[in-house]
């Protein structure tokens, strides 16, 4: 069914985005359980190394100095993982947003239709998040990396904390300016730099929308973690085991991330969509193209009449 395009207030944003996300959940969770699915398998194999130390260290230190010969594949394999694990989170947000954006103008998709849909614009959405990260690194240095040296010179405790908070909430409010991006990279197939531009100007007048959804991540994220910490206590006062513990927390790290990452993209993909219906009648653009489209089916192809008889061809 079409979702009605209107201009939303930020509840109303909310409550479509919980209804689209349990509507199609299996969607939804089917195309983020590739992040945190990589991820466990670098935890897993960072976790494998670490026992397989200590078990060389408890061996002797001969062999903990020729287990040292190791680290350097595992290393690199490591290194591999996590840039396997940053494609993975980068194709999956842009799948994630081809499939808000099917769902919420009535269309049909599924989780490998979704993935299939961005092939085009992944070497764009790789260029955005490149470009991002160094951005926030250049603007990290200058707001977070001097105001900190200078605190720790200063030796000033009050200094040192304002600045981390003050230089966090520019990163972060950067961050807002630039998080439908990845929308209008997929939705309207621009460039990086276009994509950025198109962000920055749909954004305004919506970044407090986007803060609310960035608490509202925040707190989810929060809850489940201090439960699933809560849990690895109890499973470590009961079977005094910290590998199972550990494995534990790790496997919850998996589950969390795949439940509540679709809820931050989607909302993402929400405020992307009012702000086009408010600044660009977006909702207008689609109903004359639907007019189009049902006016060039009614009439139909031209047919041209039957000569006559005795008329030449």
């Amino acid at each position: 069914m079409t979702t009605a395009l209107r201009p939303m207030t930020t509840g109303e944003i909310l409550d479509r985005t919980f209804n689209l996300y349990r509507n199609n959940f299996i969607l939804f969770a089917g195309i983020a359980v590739l992040p945190p699915a990589l991820k466990l398998i670098l935890d897993l194999v960072q976790l494998q190394a670490n026992v397989a130390g200590l078990s060389r260290t408890m061996g002797g230190s001969i062999v903990a100095s020729s287990g040292s010969l190791d680290s350097a594949p595992l290393g690199g394999g490591t290194f591999l993982l996590t840039l396997v694990y940053l494609f993975g989170l980068i194709v999956a947000t842009g799948a994630t947003v081809y499939a808000v954006s099917m769902v919420y103008l009535g269309k049909d998709t599924t989780i490998g239709g979704s993935y299939k849909g961005i092939g085009a614009h992944v070497l764009r959405l790789i260029g955005i998040f490149l470009l991002m990260v160094i951005i926030f690194i250049g603007l990290g240095i200058l707001v977070i990396g001097v105001p900190f040296f200078i605190a720790v010179n200063a030796r000033s405790l009050a200094l040192l904390i304002a600045s981390m908070i003050l230089g966090s909430v520019v990163l972060l409010h950067l961050y807002v300016c630039l998080s439908v991006a990845s929308s209008a990279c997929v939705v309207e197939k621009t460039g990086v730099i276009s994509s950025f531009n198109r962000s920055m100007k749909l954004t305004k007048g919506a970044r407090g929308k986007i803060w609310l959804v960035l608490l509202l991540g925040f707190v989810l994220n929060l809850a489940l973690t201090v439960a699933l910490i809560a849990l690895v206590g109890i499973i470590v006062r009961t079977t005094l085991s910290a590998l199972l513990a550990t494995l534990t927390f790790v496997l919850g790290q998996f589950i969390v991330g795949t439940l509540v990452t679709p809820i931050f993209t989607v909302a993402l993909v929400l405020i992307y969509y009012d702000q086009r219906v408010r600044k660009e009648a977006f909702d207008l653009q689609l109903m004359m193209a639907g007019l189009a489209r049902s006016a060039s089916d009614a009439i139909g192809p031209t047919v041209l009449p039957a000569p006559s008889a005795g008329s030449s061809v």
